[in-house]
């Protein structure tokens, strides 16, 4: 089997990766959530080639007009999930850094839930990365290209699950500076008006 080769890597990278100063039992948890981390990663490569490669034909036969609505459900919830996927549109929910990614926060967003799955969120929040997530999923996220008719698509997915959610002021801020509507404006006046106390 090939050997590491440490000598690329510095005592003090050294000292985290192999958790030098933690206990096993601190070590190991590390080490499994760096296992999931690794297992969205490689998602995130296939994903890559699909949206880019994807036509409206081949993305309706696909699993991921419902893997994406899912997860625009959970982003608008108001639930823990929210925290992994809302701070790449809100810098209020998430880390400043984020806004210094080179790719839009409508394409991280987009990305993020095309991509993510149940069984991923179920292994972020087991393994207590939900708020840590957004920062580390910036480094992989890529700059990717997409068909115009799929990104409407996927937009016009967004727009039925924002529809009269007091979550959602902030995604549909976002569209509109890319894709402006009136009835974006309805949708964040009856999301307002359901908030009133009566």
């Amino acid at each position: 089997m090939e050997q590491l080769n440490t000598t690329l890597i510095s005592d003090e990278a050294t000292i985290h990766i192999f958790g030098l100063r933690e206990n096993v039992t601190t070590h190991q948890k590390w080490l499994k959530a760096a296992t999931v981390f690794t297992q969205i990663r490689s998602q995130v490569e296939e994903d890559e080639k699909k949206i880019e490669r994807y036509t409206v034909s081949t993305l309706s036969r696909s699993t991921k007009p419902k893997t994406f609505r899912n997860s625009v459900k959970e982003a608008v919830s108001g639930k823990e999930t929210g925290r992994i996927l809302m701070p790449f549109i809100s810098d209020r929910h998430g880390d400043a850094s984020l806004a210094n990614s080179k790719i839009e926060p409508l394409d991280m967003f987009i990305f993020a839930c095309f991509t993510l799955t149940s069984k991923n969120y179920t292994a972020i929040r087991e393994n207590g990365l939900v708020d840590a997530f957004p920062r580390l999923f910036r480094y992989i996220i890529p700059i990717y290209k997409m068909n115009p008719r799929i990104k409407e698509k996927l937009i016009d997915i967004i727009r039925e699950e924002c529809n009269g959610n007091a979550e959602s002021e902030s995604i549909l801020a976002c569209l509109d500076a890319v894709q402006p509507t009136t009835e974006s404006a309805d949708i964040r006046n009856k999301s307002a008006s359901g908030n009133e106390i009566h």
